[in-house]
């Protein structure tokens, strides 16, 4: 049987009567779980997959929304900072002249 699990921190475990090795292999974002019955004896096996610790993780693509939202930001309270101070800097101007 092949467990193949996503994210996180899992943590494999296995209740009964088996032979053979159980193999766990990192893969891109989580860990896969590997495991054989040979001649399994007993009926019941159980397999159980526990999270412990944070299961948040921070990709590449997380940190490219966040800088261009932040810039997004930054250029639109730019924008609107230079058209208050022109157009403020214009009325000083029309006021002077009158």
């Amino acid at each position: 049987m092949e467990l193949k699990v996503l994210g996180g921190n899992p943590r494999f475990g296995m209740a009964g009567n088996y032979e053979g090795l159980p193999q766990i292999i990192d893969i891109t974002g989580g860990k896969k779980y590997i495991f054989e019955w040979n001649n399994a004896q007993n009926y019941t096996i159980q397999i159980g997959i526990e999270f412990y610790g944070s299961t948040f993780e921070i990709r590449p693509e997380m940190i490219v929304i966040f800088v261009l939202n932040g810039l997004t930001w930054v250029a639109t309270a730019s924008v609107i900072i230079i058209w208050i101070v022109r157009r403020k800097k214009k009325r000083a101007e029309e006021d002077l002249r009158t």
